[in-house]
């Protein structure tokens, strides 16, 4: 794949594709993977450059006017080739089918696809994602996964299993799409790097062309078909408000209804129960990779309870002298791998009989055991991202971001904490004790946003409800399209990023039938 930087071309150089996608994390690299070889001529932009870069990281400042967000851009985004796949954990997972229903105590829920829709690409993300498994609500993959953790049945949670993403030419580490871009040849593909799209020009007709904006502050014209926004879940309704001229009513529905992840530590265990606990909920290895066994709140007891989505897991944070943990520095520091070996010789023989023999996760010497939750933030029109009067330092305004955390949020982690100690104590298994602000209303909820900005550009069936149509091309303006988390109309509680990769996979089997039509 042919990748150069655009402030490298003549000012007056002629740039054109058939399709030019923007952004090229997960979303625009899947796009491209999928289109090349098609016969058409695909042209990828890149904000950011081929390594981290200070001058593109700061094009990402927000502005905060409501409740708290993580300011430092650095440690939730990454604008560079391959987006945030450069810094993202890599846990798979698909949405749930109640993800997909509208839920009359959720207002907003209900996408306009249903989850079949959606099933039928989960295949073909595999692939692209290093995962190992295509769906992971298959029964016969969260029963491998569960092992011995806690029999669920009556307790309202259901067993769940997250799997990881790997990259099969280094398998210590999740997917980077940007790396394996650099070493794969996709026909039909050119990326131009250091190139920021700062106009989405349209006339009566539809799109005609694009403009970016390159490092040395000239702007080039982009002759193109269609485009497709794929930049992110924050930029995408950024771009759409700053980059199009035209675009709808800045009080409709462009940039409303952000949603995120909030993700964090609900409880902790007495160290006396760490071995116990790690022996019994420990990952899996499985089909060439790792899994998570968790839990996950019933659609009955959601329903029934009127509840937002919301799993949990158990979290494990190694000792400075654990000896896995020395272990995986050993090419850095052998001497202190050898020497945690002689100091730990029962624990690394226990670890590597689990693993060899029994595929699980090796029990290690812990700070802190922790149980972790991952709730959905219901969409609300009044979390938005809007523009401030600041401009980033190609002139296009930065994202102001009001984004507040409702009471439904914490009802539903305190109600899935409390079930999830109650089936521990059923089971014999020993139960963590639950912090402070999952049982004090008065206390701050103390779940931050975990990098999972979500519908800002929502699907839907009309106009007045979205902002894109179940192809996820903007309404009102043909030849535009928007691929990414910024579509989902809600977001369950399941990472994001395998059904940002089916969706990227649906919407490149759209494009190429309409890029036929038009040959």
């Amino acid at each position: 794949m042919q990748i150069d930087e655009l402030s490298a071309s003549a000012p007056d150089a002629p740039l054109g594709a058939d399709l030019c996608i923007v952004g090229s994390g997960p979303a625009g690299l899947t796009l491209a993977r999928e289109l090349s070889g098609s016969g058409h001529d695909v042209l990828v932009l890149e904000s950011g450059l081929v390594e981290p870069d200070a001058f593109a990281d700061a094009l990402d400042e927000i502005e905060v006017v409501g409740g708290p967000r993580v300011l430092d851009q650095r440690l939730v985004r990454s604008r560079i080739l391959g987006g945030t796949s450069h810094i993202w954990s890599g846990r798979v997972a698909a949405l749930d089918a109640i993800d997909y229903r509208r839920r009359d105590w959720v207002p907003g829920s209900g996408w306009p696809i249903q989850q079949e829709v959606v099933q039928q690409y989960l295949p073909r993300t595999t692939e692209h994602l290093g995962a190992i498994v295509a769906d992971n609500h298959a029964p016969g993959f969260v029963r491998a996964v569960a092992g011995r953790t806690p029999d669920p049945t009556g307790s309202g949670l259901g067993r769940y299993a997250w799997s990881l993403s790997r990259d099969a030419l280094d398998p210590s580490e999740s997917m980077r799409f940007g790396r394996r871009a650099l070493r794969e040849p996709l026909p039909g593909v050119r990326v131009l790097t250091g190139a920021t799209v700062t106009r989405i020009a349209t006339d009566e007709h539809g799109l005609t062309h694009v403009e970016a904006t390159g490092r040395d502050g000239v702007v080039r014209t982009v002759a193109t078909r269609f485009a497709v926004l794929a930049a992110g879940g924050i930029e995408n309704a950024r771009l759409l408000l700053a980059a199009l001229p035209d675009a709808p009513d800045p009080d409709g529905p462009i940039g409303r209804s952000l949603m995120d992840h909030l993700r964090g530590p609900i409880a902790v265990y007495e160290p006396r129960h760490h071995g116990r606990l790690q022996r019994r909920f420990g990952d899996r290895y499985l089909l060439g990779g790792r899994a998570t066994p968790g839990y996950a709140l019933s659609a009955e007891v959601q329903a029934e309870e009127r509840l937002l989505n919301c799993a949990i897991w158990l979290f494990a944070i190694p000792r400075a002298d654990d000896p896995w943990t020395a272990l995986a520095a050993a090419r850095r520091a052998p001497a202190a791998a050898a020497a945690a070996a002689v100091r730990h010789p029962l624990l690394l023989a226990e670890g590597a009989f689990r693993m060899v023999v029994r595929r699980r996760a090796p029990v290690r010497l812990l700070e802190r055991l922790e149980l972790h939750a991952i709730v959905e933030q219901q969409p609300d029109p009044a979390n938005r991202i809007t523009l401030s009067d600041r401009v980033d330092a190609l002139g296009m305004p930065i994202s102001r971001i009001a984004s507040r955390v409702g009471g439904l949020e914490r009802l539903t982690v305190r109600r899935t904490a409390e079930r999830f100690v109650a089936l521990c104590r059923t089971r014999g298994v020993p139960a963590p004790a639950l912090l402070p602000f999952v049982t004090d209303d008065a206390a701050p909820f103390d779940l931050p946003d975990v990098a999972h900005p979500m519908g800002a550009t929502r699907m839907a069936a009309t106009p007045d409800a979205g902002v894109v149509d179940p192809d996820c091309a903007v309404f009102g303006v043909p030849g535009l399209f928007v691929a990414g988390s910024s579509v989902f109309p809600t977001g369950g509680h399941a990472n994001p990023t395998q059904t940002i990769v089916a969706l990227a996979v649906r919407l490149a089997d759209h494009l190429k039938g309409l890029l036929a039509a038009v040959s």
